[in-house]
């Protein structure tokens, strides 16, 4: 653990390093995320630069669909909620009389960190943990498959781009019943960003892609 120097100690708690802990797992897992489909990217190059864009347009596809959605994500994270959050808590600091208020601040502003990506509410933040674990599912799939596709690299794909489906399906749901609840504009321009014109929210009726993976190239 973290040995906190003196006197910060007095405002950098356990607790306070626990949240800490948290928030920057939960940001580190959102990047892992988007480094692997990004070389995943690369890696779709590269094989359409060898002539297989027809075989490959299925995993392609799917993996525009997750890089749209983590880097609209963790762009609402960084911008909307981290810049936010931070430059608030600088204004209230400009202002400050006593340690009291420092600690007070600081303590609302990781409550505010937290809370903006959901890190306490299961509902969504089960839900964007499944999808973040099927990415990183699909990008080892990418990394080890070969051409001509096997019926298990078929099936594999086929699952991971269903769970995708409906995980992204319920996550959006679930956000646009929260958003309704409460008065939040960064929550309200992250669903514009990720769904604003209901492609995801409609992705359980199978619009989401058709193509089928063919095994015979």
């Amino acid at each position: 653990m973290y040995d906190v120097p003196h006197p910060l100690h007095i405002l950098i708690t356990p607790s306070v390093l626990d949240r800490y802990n948290t928030i920057f797992r939960f940001l580190l897992s959102v990047r892992k995320v988007q480094i692997e489909l990004h070389h995943c990217w690369a890696l779709q190059m590269r094989a359409k630069g060898a002539g297989h864009e027809s075989a490959m347009m299925p995993f392609w596809k799917l993996r525009s669909h997750m890089s749209f959605l983590i880097d609209n994500f963790q762009y609402y994270v960084l911008v909307d909620v981290l810049e936010s959050c931070f430059s608030n808590l600088m204004e209230k600091l400009g202002n400050v009389k006593d340690f009291e208020e420092i600690q007070q601040y600081h303590n609302r502003f990781l409550i505010s960190v937290v809370s903006q990506c959901f890190l306490e509410l299961w509902t969504v933040y089960h839900p964007l943990n499944e999808i973040m674990g099927i990415c990183s599912s699909f990008c080892s799939l990418m990394n080890r498959i070969n051409l001509p596709f096997s019926q298990r690299d078929v099936l594999q794909f086929d699952n991971l781009k269903q769970d995708f489906q409906l995980q992204t399906s319920l996550l959006l749901r679930v956000l646009s019943r929260v958003r309704s609840k409460q008065v939040s504009p960064h929550l309200a321009q992250l669903l514009l960003r990720i769904d604003y014109n209901k492609y995801f929210l409609s992705s359980c009726a199978g619009i989401l892609g058709g193509t089928q993976v063919d095994t015979k190239k």
